[in-house]
């Protein structure tokens, strides 16, 4: 299967933080090593290389739990290109 080009900011910006996505992908990368079943068609063996393809492909998120006890889960989904260029 072709492999989603998404540049590194595209990446952060449906992550949160560089730190949220290095540890989400860094926990999928340990399952997959583990043998868990993995979620795309990759022509990648390498686990983190397929777990940040999962998450550029949308079937990686992860939940956040707050102070207070609300969570939230990223990625959030993004809005479309006419929502983000006239900012509503």
């Amino acid at each position: 299967m072709a492999q989603e080009e998404l540049s590194y900011d595209e990446l952060l910006r449906r992550a949160g933080s560089k730190y949220s996505l290095a540890v989400a992908v860094a926990k999928r990368a340990r399952q997959i090593h583990d043998d868990a079943e993995v979620l795309i068609d990759s022509d990648s063996k390498k686990p983190v290389t397929v777990a940040l393809e999962e998450f550029a492909r949308g079937r990686l998120g992860y939940r956040v739990t707050m102070p207070d006890g609300e969570t939230e889960t990223w990625p959030r989904h993004p809005q479309s290109r006419s929502e983000e260029d006239t900012g509503s």
